[in-house]
């Protein structure tokens, strides 16, 4: 006759109080391993948390009686050392392999090479330069989607308003009036959208915004060294009596020098 050890007895104990739960879940009758149809047969229902479970096809089993490939001896390890089964709740219209669910602590008697399900991360959009909507020039607000937070929108009609009226007004000082200004220097209007208002205030910048200093090295960054018919552009009176008298004054420096004319834009 065998003897019996201490452990022996603590495990006969753990497996006759186990005995004592009612079978509540049909469907494992097949199962060959009787410790393990028992549990599965008697386990409760509980909600599915990936960092704490595994189902059967996370430990690489694609029918549910493939688990009996592991034997009597690594199930009862399994269940009297504390484990546990239960039955995925809400999930009668998944199959058992991914119904059934074993504590964490299952992969130190089926196996060792059983990865740990890793937490879903959605995966992150790649940066865009100027975001989704794009960006405001020079002042560097973002669109979000096709809209301006409150605070940028505010700013920008505020702001734009400042620099386009001063750019308005040295026009109309050097060509003799505001019918002499350009047609396309208009503010921002509130009633449009921010992408209508990013439209003009884009264009506006990138024809003026070189005149102030703050914007400089911004304007340097986007389109390179100021061109210089768009100095000239600033600085010499577009008038058609100034550019008779240009013209004028050419002819005679040509005369002088008996050079080939000098073709000036304007």
């Amino acid at each position: 006759m065998n003897k019996k050890n201490i452990f022996d007895v603590i495990n006969k104990v753990k497996e006759d109080k186990r005995k004592l739960k009612k079978i509540i879940n049909p469907g494992f009758e097949k199962i060959r391993i009787e410790t393990l149809r028992y549990e599965l047969g008697s386990c409760p229902k509980t909600k599915h948390n990936k960092r704490k479970y595994y189902t059967i096809r996370d430990l690489g089993f694609d029918k549910l009686h493939k688990l009996s490939s592991k034997g009597e001896k690594r199930w009862k390890g399994y269940f009297n050392d504390g484990g546990k089964v239960f039955i995925k709740s809400y999930s009668t219209n998944e199959s058992m392999c991914d119904r059934v669910l074993f504590e964490k602590k299952i992969k130190k008697y089926i196996g060792e090479d059983i990865p740990l399900p890793k937490r879903y991360q959605p995966p992150k959009r790649g940066y865009v330069k100027g975001g989704v909507g794009g960006k405001i020039d020079g002042l560097n607000y973002y669109m979000r989607g096709e809209k301006l937070s409150k605070k940028d929108r505010n700013n920008l009609l505020k702001l734009s308003e400042d620099y386009i009226s001063q750019i308005v007004h040295e026009q109309s000082d050097k060509r003799g009036g505001m019918e002499h200004v350009d047609k396309d220097l208009v503010n921002l209007d509130p009633s449009l959208t921010d992408l209508e208002n990013q439209e003009t205030w884009n264009n506006f910048f990138q024809k003026h915004g070189y005149r102030f200093p703050e914007f400089e090295e911004k304007w340097n960054r986007l389109y390179g060294n100021i061109p210089e018919e768009m100095i000239s552009n600033e600085n010499i009176e577009s008038t058609d009596e100034e550019k008779k008298q240009i013209e004028q004054m050419r002819d005679k420096v040509n005369n002088i020098l008996g050079k080939k004319p000098i073709v000036l834009k304007f």
